[in-house]
């Protein structure tokens, strides 16, 4: 498995296996370039340090002034990551690493060699904003027949072949398709073997941390029974089992749970302070990029019922990965006017199974649960929500 190591806002990788005694020395300014693996697995941990030396090309500041075939040409199609899978099976996984996991994190590491280049393509497009049809047309022109060539058994332990095809690969598949389709579906109808497997796996466990709806867990249960590996379906099943237990526990019509939070000057509030009000909490972080991307609608929202005492907005700050100050500074910035508080802990947003974010919920004025995974500010549904909400009093 792959275990990803944090310390002061750097992070690197670490590979795990059974019976693995595995000591790690770094500098924490600069974790994977400073690592030296000792104790059983060094051998193949040795990678990781490798691949950060090669990882050390800046992305160029002026992508969108670049030509597209200068861009391939430096970043996608130089024989770099050739050279590289070469160099590390020859000085990482030689004939010298006794380590009976060599072969498998051998398989990793290729599959991460051969999926970084398309990735690299697809954050290009991105970036120029290239629509469905123009990033289909540079894929099959730089990358043509790649996802056949390369789904391979062997690369699923590679967390970058697994995200490629997690996305953008597969929502870029989406978005090719007529009509729509959901994600489970098109992995289920794409994928085979353990790549199959561990993507249905990886995707419904993740599911399983955003829905809020029983409803949801059902629909992913049908195709957790079609992953074939039946300890990573019976994991899997166990995930879902205790997330509608959790769900059953906490819904639409239960008392929203109490809070004491405090506003950036220390002054502490309780739900019960808001009680006869229709109350509208939003659970945010400063480098969320969806939270970030709502608050112009959550501003709107706001002035739209300044002057109606019946709604209160309350956006509630949780898991500082940037620090307070630059959240204040992104308040006052954006002019969110409204009551802010501080959930560092998490506590508050554990107790509203809000593990994503950002998340909305909406409490009626006898401070129950009306949906506590409402749509986001913008949507006409949230509009729709609250306006019923108000109505009923």
């Amino acid at each position: 498995m792959t275990f990803s190591l944090r310390a002061d806002r750097k992070s690197m990788n670490i590979w795990l296996a059974p019976g693995y005694e595995l000591w790690l020395e770094a500098d924490a300014a600069d974790l994977a370039a400073s690592a030296v693996f000792t104790g059983t697995g060094a051998a193949n941990n040795r990678f990781w340090r490798y691949y950060a030396e090669l990882k050390e090309r800046p992305w160029p500041q002026n992508v969108k002034q670049m030509d597209r075939q200068t861009f391939v040409n430096l970043y996608v199609k130089n024989n770099w990551y050739d050279s590289a899978a070469k160099a590390v099976t020859r000085d990482i996984f030689g004939k010298d690493n006794k380590d009976p996991y060599r072969q498998y994190f051998h398989d990793a590491a290729i599959g991460t060699f051969a999926a970084k280049p398309v990735y690299l393509l697809f954050v290009y497009a991105s970036t120029l904003e290239l629509s469905t049809a123009a990033t289909d047309s540079l894929l099959q022109q730089e990358f043509p027949n790649w996802l056949q060539q390369n789904m391979r058994d062997e690369y699923v332990g590679s967390y970058v072949y697994c995200d490629l095809l997690l996305s953008p690969y597969s929502l870029h598949l989406q978005d090719m398709l007529p009509g729509r389709t959901t994600r489970l579906r098109l992995l289920d109808s794409i994928f085979t073997g353990k790549t199959h497997d561990r993507l249905l796996a990886r995707t419904i466990t993740f599911e399983f941390t955003r829905e809020a709806k029983p409803e949801a867990i059902d629909y992913a249960v049908r195709y957790i029974n079609r992953i074939g590996d039946e300890h990573i379906r019976e994991q899997v099943l166990q995930a879902a089992a205790g997330r509608k237990q959790q769900l059953g526990a906490f819904g639409k019509g239960m008392m929203a749970p109490a809070f004491s939070l405090p506003d950036s000057s220390h002054r502490f509030y309780q739900l019960s302070d808001f009680k006869g009000k229709v109350v509208l909490l939003e659970f945010w972080a400063s480098w969320c990029g969806p939270c970030k991307q709502a608050i112009p609608a959550l501003k709107e929202l706001r002035e739209q019922y300044r002057h109606d005492p019946r709604l209160v907005v309350i956006s509630i700050g949780v898991n500082d990965r940037n620090g307070k100050n630059i959240r204040y500074q992104m308040i006052r910035d954006q002019q969110m006017d409204w009551l802010q508080l501080e959930d560092p802990e998490g506590k508050i947003q554990d107790l509203y199974k809000a593990l994503l974010i950002p998340r909305t919920v909406v409490i009626d004025p006898s401070q129950r649960i009306v949906d506590f995974d409402a749509p986001m500010p913008g949507d006409p549904r949230l509009a729709a929500l609250i306006e019923q909400t108000l109505q009923a009093g």
